[in-house]
């Protein structure tokens, strides 16, 4: 059974390069650290000093190579191998220490879930996520919601979960959010007057 993503009404060649939101970013450094490596990012997307480009295909790179904690965004139409890596590599270098936080869809249903259960933390949004567009032009909302999942190495499984409000971490960390909202408002009073 296709996944939400899958029915996207975005063209395929753009699906799995949708940019992770600088403020969405920006609160992940503040809640778990600064990232070493982005462990799935093209030239253009990379949201760290240094990243793991497709070409390299970072499912078989080592990632405690690239440093102690890892952002990643994987592609979201098959997700799976990507958080059976998290796994992989928080267990397999549990005494070097290696943890990845990992943007994913809120898809209980999909096969990849129950991996999810492995994470130290999950992270739920009340609201919706407002990805960038691959050419870095624009945004648009995920068809569903989004969770983030932290895998600490030495510390998997018995998942805490927290709720926050997208709302109130944008408004936090995205100055163009006010402004953004308030000729929202202006434009959707002027339609219905």
């Amino acid at each position: 059974m296709p996944s939400d993503q899958q029915k996207s009404n975005t063209p395929s060649a753009e699906r799995d390069y949708w940019r992770t939101p600088g403020w969405l970013v920006a609160f992940l450094r503040d809640r778990f650290g600064h990232f070493d490596v982005d462990l799935a990012c093209t030239a253009a997307n990379m949201v760290c000093e240094r990243g793991i480009i497709e070409e390299r295909d970072a499912l078989s790179e080592t990632w405690r190579h690239w440093g102690r904690l890892g952002f990643l965004n994987p592609p979201f139409s098959n997700p799976r191998p990507w958080v059976q890596k998290a796994v992989d590599s928080a267990l397999e270098y549990a005494r070097d220490g290696f943890s990845t936080v990992m943007v994913l869809p809120s898809h209980t249903n999909q096969r990849w879930a129950a991996l999810a259960e492995m994470a130290t933390e999950r992270i739920e949004f009340e609201g919706r996520i407002n990805y960038v567009r691959p050419d870095g032009s624009g945004s648009q909302s995920s068809r569903g919601g989004t969770q983030v999942l932290y895998f600490r190495q030495n510390d998997l499984g018995n998942t805490r979960t927290v709720w926050l409000k997208t709302r109130e971490i944008r408004k936090k960390r995205d100055p163009s959010f006010g402004r953004q909202r308030r000729a929202y408002v202006r434009a959707h009073r002027e339609v219905t007057t």
